[in-house]
């Protein structure tokens, strides 16, 4: 008997715990900036196709996820732009606050993957594919993680890190450093 007990508390904590992956889209309504700009794959590319990429709050809500497993919180979630090239996907831009080696950040960018590429079990629908975080230090300088960040100029003879491939998707990188601004 309290074998059995233990073995469906063991199946409700796995449950419990693994709600938040099978969260619906609606529940990231409360995380949104009140002006919000959400922007939506051209629906006219997929008439008639069996693949369509997830919703946009859907991928908000995988975002939502991997922020909070990432020690930010606080989190709102500002813009939401749909990419088809190099990966296909989404990117979700938020604010919140995290500390991540010792650095405070407040900006974040995090890349979503639509399902558009799914293959052989890789490249799910809500799968992150970039994570990029900005904050300031106390000089007043820009901090950007993964570093070295985005302005790091290579040196003859160095490796390109995978840290400096994420900015790859630094996309309209003007409108990312002034989030904060333009959603007070």
């Amino acid at each position: 008997m309290v074998r059995k007990a233990l073995g469906l508390s063991a199946i409700f904590a796995v449950f419990w715990l693994s709600l938040p992956i099978f969260c619906p889209a609606s529940s990231v309504d409360r995380y949104l900036h009140k002006n919000a700009q959400i922007d939506s794959p051209p629906q006219n590319l997929f008439h008639g196709s069996a693949m369509k990429p997830i919703p946009p709050l859907e991928a908000a809500s995988f975002a939502l996820h991997r922020l909070e497993a990432r020690g930010v919180r606080d989190i709102v979630i500002c813009e939401i732009s749909w990419i088809a090239a190099a990966i296909s996907g989404y990117l979700v831009d938020a604010k919140g606050k995290a500390t991540i080696n010792g650095i405070d950040y407040s900006t974040f960018r995090i890349g979503i993957r639509d399902g558009l590429e799914k293959k052989n079990g890789k490249f799910l629908a809500g799968d992150e594919f970039v994570f990029i975080a900005r904050g300031e230090k106390e000089s007043g300088q820009s901090a950007w993680y993964p570093s070295p960040g985005p302005d790091y100029k290579i040196a003859d003879g160095d490796d390109v890190t995978e840290g400096m491939l994420a900015y790859e998707f630094l996309l309209n990188r003007e409108k990312f450093e002034s989030l904060g601004s333009r959603f007070p």
